[in-house]
């Protein structure tokens, strides 16, 4: 799989400008969502928001640091007031002092606990100020993360269907071996020549002997006996048998399902290469066709003798 960041390496400038034929559209819709997802990484929309939250909460802490030391003063204000108003009360008592006297120390005593409590009144409103600041922050933060994820998943998804509609391209119109070696063409081909799907159109003779595999056609016939592992007899139409022996190989794999006539694919391996049972190493230097018996049991002769009367016994 690919991530986001090897994505953004991808070289959108230059493949720009090539004409890419069926390919085209879901390369726009993926250029457009790559260049969406680069402009918000490099703009940051949510950027701003943070940083005017940020300087707003630097802005209020100081007015904070203000108030408290105002509201130390106050409080000590208060305290004295509150004092004065205790004497001035003790005086009034002893008929030192007349009512309006009293009255109007306790008015200065109110005035200044007045103004303790709208202090405090400030601070918790700067407070909450900076609380719902904070909250500004973290849901920029959401929103910006939440819209990264999208961009990039968006990318990543379109990138993935244009990589499916190259690989179809590929199946289409390329024609790849999965080995290093030598095209055989099978007939002539001329420029422009229409090949219809499924058409043999050349044969890749492989440059490592080693790796040369075999396959079989098998009727689908008593086929339900046939299991990997099992020893395959190959008689070849080049080399007779009777002369070259024959060459000895195991069952790899079996396809799953019949073709159209009802045939069954099988893969064989051959451990030995192209070394007959006459020890007699066999030149590869085009395709070999052959006939092969699957050895479904390895039985002695006389159990194989028994088995076939049991066989007759039974029918």
């Amino acid at each position: 799989s690919t991530s986001s960041n090897q994505i953004l390496s991808f070289p959108v400038e230059k493949i720009s400008g090539f004409k890419l034929g069926e390919l085209q559209t879901d390369y726009n819709a993926f250029s457009k969502a790559f260049q969406d997802t680069k402009l918000f990484t490099r703009l940051q929309p949510y950027a701003p928001e943070n940083i005017a939250a940020n300087q707003s909460i630097s802005e209020y802490n100081v007015r904070i640091a203000a108030l408290r030391q105002q509201h130390n003063l106050e409080k000590a204000k208060l305290e004295l007031s509150r004092k004065n108003f205790g004497r001035s009360q003790l005086l009034f008592d002893q008929g030192v002092i007349s009512k309006m006297e009293l009255e109007n120390e306790k008015i200065k005593y109110l005035q200044a606990e007045q103004g303790l409590e709208n202090i405090g009144i400030s601070l918790s409103q700067l407070q909450e100020g900076i609380t719902n600041l904070h909250k500004t922050k973290s849901g920029a933060s959401i929103s910006a993360e939440k819209d990264q994820i999208n961009y990039s998943s968006q990318t990543l998804q379109l990138f993935e269907q244009l990589r499916k509609s190259l690989k179809q391209w590929e199946q289409s119109y390329l024609i790849i071996s999965s080995t290093d070696g030598i095209v055989s063409f099978q007939k002539f081909w001329g420029e422009n020549q229409f090949i219809k799907a499924g058409d043999a159109i050349c044969t890749v003779l492989p440059k490592d002997k080693a790796a040369v595999v075999g396959r079989m056609q098998v009727p689908s016939v008593n086929s339900g006996k046939i299991v990997s592992g099992e020893k395959v007899l190959i008689k070849l139409d080049n080399y007779r048998y009777q002369e070259y022996g024959i060459v000895e190989g195991k069952i790899q794999h079996i396809s799953l399902s019949p073709d159209d006539d009802g045939n069954y694919y099988v893969d064989v391996i051959l451990p030995h290469g192209l070394r007959t049972s006459y020890n007699k190493n066999l030149p590869f230097d085009k395709e070999l066709k052959g006939n092969a018996e699957i050895v479904t049991q390895d039985l002695r002769l006389l159990e194989r003798f028994f088995y076939q009367i049991r066989k007759l016994v039974n029918n």
